[in-house]
């Protein structure tokens, strides 16, 4: 049994780590296991999760911080799969979950106990022994299997053991093969879907229709520029780019600037690119998008094939989402853009770039581009819900990620990631993928 930590936030976001160590100290001490940067907020010695063999469980006890688990604070409590994890009020959020090696099990005495009487129940006396004995021997400790042998004979015992034994195998087969394809998939995303979600970045302003020709300014009369990033996902071979709507047309999302729109002005982009991971900037025009003729929130980008050669294209969902509810999810892209990349990036890089007096988002994309450090974050959550509009999951993200792809348990995208549900991060929001086919048809 070993421990698994998703960093949903913080400076490790978007980071899966599974620990072999049965004790493991979270905090900014150097002998940490799990080790935050000391401006983290996080305390020196802030929590400890512990195995106990005995009851084949993980127990989590705060040390020198605050921590809260499921949203509320503890001093000492039994995890669970898929907790969350608080580091201090407002501090880093992990999500917990157990990983079980092939061939490693655990069951604690008064389990096997338990179950054995209500099998006893139905059946009596025989299948308590049958269903005592198989659980002892497929997942008691090893101490127990050498010495209750010891102190059991007959031929009742060894044959009822063998019985358990069989009908234990396939469940264990079950779960292994689950989970070495959970963490080949999780591989697969890191190393080969991840380069295949773009950054978005937009510069925007409006231009005069009636009278002069000019444009909107600012306070101290310089052209107004409206500046974003979103993100994107490569979807066919011959450059199209999935992302969403309000990415290619963000006035449409502010009722401010649709009211400028309607003053005489039609909005005009100066700069749009998409970069992905390992290569540069390429600019796309975002005003030759498609779009539905509805309020659905997608759109479809095409960029130059010559720029997006070895780019992989992520493989798209053709069945129901309905059959994933319940099941894991994930998200990449790009949230918070650019001061996520920044903190994600090697320091003394990230100063070289933002050093400068007259240094522009612009440069710093191109920057981060060609030191390689522009990589997409991957959470990882449940899919809660699904409607007719909307994928309902938890995995972390927020402004800068709309436009990224959802990925469903079997590795194909199911939907795209278009709204957060503010001052709530168990709620997410994604377009059903069925809607953006429409537009590659």
């Amino acid at each position: 049994m070993r421990a698994q930590l998703v960093h949903l936030s913080g400076p490790k976001r978007g980071q899966t780590r599974t620990y072999r160590d049965t004790n493991l100290l979270v905090g900014t001490d150097p002998d940490a296991r799990v080790r935050f940067p000391s401006a983290s907020g996080v305390a020196p010695r802030h929590v400890e999760i512990a195995y106990s063999q005995q009851d084949c469980a993980f127990f989590l006890r705060a040390l020198d911080g605050q921590v809260f688990v499921n949203r509320r604070q503890v001093s000492e409590v039994q995890l669970t799969e898929t907790d969350l994890i608080e580091l201090g009020a407002g501090g880093p959020k992990l999500r917990f979950h157990i990983y079980v090696p092939p061939g490693a099990v655990c069951k604690p005495v008064r389990s096997m106990l338990a179950d054995a009487g209500a099998a006893a129940q139905e059946g009596g006396v025989f299948a308590f022994t049958r269903s005592f004995v198989r659980d002892l021997f497929t997942h008691a400790t090893w101490q127990l299997k050498v010495f209750f042998p010891l102190a059991v004979l007959g031929v009742l015992v060894t044959v009822g053991w063998f019985a358990g034994w069989l009908g234990a195998r396939a469940p264990a087969r079950a779960i292994s093969q689950r989970q070495i394809a959970a963490d080949a998939l999780l591989t697969r995303i890191h190393d080969e879907y991840a380069r295949g979600v773009c950054l978005v970045h937009g510069i925007y302003g409006f231009r005069r229709t009636q009278g002069s020709p000019g444009f909107l300014e600012n306070d101290v009369g310089d052209r107004m520029e409206i500046e974003y990033t979103g993100s994107g996902f490569l979807v066919t071979a011959t450059g199209g780019i999935l992302t969403n709507r309000h990415v290619v047309r963000p006035w449409l999302e502010n009722k401010h600037w649709l009211a400028v729109c309607r003053s005489g002005f039609e909005p005009q982009f100066f700069r749009f690119t998409v970069t992905f991971p390992g290569r540069r900037p390429v600019d796309v025009d975002p005003m030759l998008a498609k779009t539905r003729d509805d309020d659905v929130d997608v759109a479809l980008l095409h960029a130059s094939i010559d720029a997006l050669v070895g780019v992989p294209v992520l493989p798209l969902s053709s069945r129901t989402p309905d059959v994933d509810r319940g099941h894991r999810v994930h998200v990449i892209g790009y949230p918070t853009g650019v001061r996520a990349l920044l903190a994600k990036t090697d320091r003394a890089l990230a100063t070289q770039l933002t050093s400068g007096p007259d240094v522009t988002q612009t440069d710093v994309i191109a920057g981060l581009a060609n030191a390689n450090a522009i990589r997409p974050l991957i959470t990882q959550g449940v899919l809660a819900d699904v409607t007719d509009a909307s994928l309902v999951y938890d995995a972390g993200t927020t402004s800068g990620g709309s436009g990224g792809p959802v990925l469903g348990e079997d590795g194909n995208v199911i939907g795209v990631n278009y709204a957060i549900l503010r001052g709530f991060e168990s709620s997410n929001f994604g377009v059903p993928i069925r809607y953006a086919l429409k537009l590659l048809n």
